[in-house]
């Protein structure tokens, strides 16, 4: 393949990818939205605002976050104490665990107790996020004056840091690290409806497998912002893959081919892997099916009867007691394709529609 074709309507719209202090940190401007991602090893999710809502400072890991200084603070946990695969509970604890740690610590800092306010909620799908806070006198490694420098860019004006009321902190799980926002509440401010923003905020929260590829996701959110389609083309192989907002999209580095994954339930992420190959003399569709089975980590096969086109040839593959596939086989005029869907036992059947659609929606010619 000379080329892999990034097919997006406006594609000639400035677009703004900035890292910021650390490595692997990164934001990312469209036209309505900002979206924070952290690239960093054990970490991997990103996070999509609205425009305006989020900046960077200029500040070491401090953000404008609703008009307020806020940061998003990274770490690492044991992760063999703490093993969350299709484990929620365990991760609810986990969360616990850490706010407990962090008060502790707080309660000695201030010298008295913490009017102390918790909730665990869940997005749509069903994630675990703890939403905590707290009055107390909030204190800071920067100083009035610092804070006022590093936030006058950003439409704060004045502050009277000493107003500060109440810390609000929204806690969840991403891979092996706890990721912990922290926003402070000023006198005067509405309490309740600050906490909601955060709480709605845990919508727009993605966390992922592997490293996520910024420059697709930032195509994948101006398709979304423009209602168009976003697809992957390579003309000469007579592939157009249309790749729908639910999937995330991960650093891949072979030609011909793209990984990604679907939406983490129960602390799990199952994976599409792609690859298609062009003819050659001498090799049949059904020696490209034999070569690709011929894996020795494969346990058993059978041939599937739930697939939804007729042209192509499915199997049901077992690698082991933890991981189950899906692999799908396509022929074209040009190019052999091949998929393979990876899978928990437990979320297997859950996802088998959306790639079903997925799979419908695949055009090879």
């Amino acid at each position: 393949m000379k080329k892999l074709n990034l097919l997006l309507a406006f594609v000639a719209l400035l677009t703004g990818v900035r890292a910021i202090a650390e490595d692997g940190v990164y934001v990312v401007d469209t036209n309505d939205h900002t979206v924070y991602v952290n690239n960093q090893a054990g970490n991997y999710f990103s996070i999509e605002f609205q425009k305006g809502d989020f900046a960077p400072t200029g500040g070491d890991n401090v953000y404008s976050l609703f008009g307020r200084h806020t940061q998003i603070l990274s770490i690492p946990f044991d992760s063999e104490k703490y093993l969350l695969f299709d484990n929620p509970e365990l991760e609810k604890e986990l969360l616990y665990n850490f706010m407990k740690s962090e008060t502790s610590y707080l309660k000695k800092s201030f010298g008295r107790s913490l009017e102390l306010k918790k909730e665990m909620i869940h997005n749509i799908n069903q994630k675990n996020f703890l939403v905590w806070s707290y009055r107390a006198k909030y204190k800071s490694k920067y100083d009035n004056e610092k804070l006022a420098m590093v936030l006058r860019h950003t439409g704060n004006g004045d502050m009277n840091f000493d107003n500060i009321t109440h810390q609000v902190n929204l806690t969840f799980v991403s891979n092996k690290h706890i990721i912990s926002i922290i926003n402070p509440i000023f006198s005067g401010d509405d309490l309740d409806e600050e906490v909601e923003k955060l709480r709605k905020l845990t919508e727009q929260i993605t966390t992922c497998a592997f490293p996520i590829n910024v420059q697709l996701l930032l195509h994948k959110t101006y398709a979304k912002e423009l209602g168009t389609d976003y697809e992957l083309k390579d003309e000469n192989a007579g592939v157009t893959i249309p790749l729908p907002e639910w999937l995330d999209f991960y650093q891949y580095p072979d030609k011909n081919s793209l990984m990604a994954g679907f939406t983490e339930k129960r602390g799990i992420t199952d994976l599409i892997m792609v690859n298609w190959e062009p003819k050659r003399p001498k090799r049949s569709f059904v020696t490209f099916i034999e070569e690709s089975l011929a894996d020795s980590s494969i346990t058993s096969k059978e041939l599937s009867n739930d697939a939804p086109l007729s042209d192509g040839v499915f199997y049901d593959v077992e690698r082991n007691n933890y991981f189950k596939c899906k692999y799908v086989f396509l022929e074209g005029k040009q190019a052999y394709f091949k998929m393979v869907y990876l899978a928990s036992p437990e979320t297997f059947a859950h996802n088998l529609p959306w790639l079903n659609n997925f799979i419908t929606d695949i055009q090879i010619n």
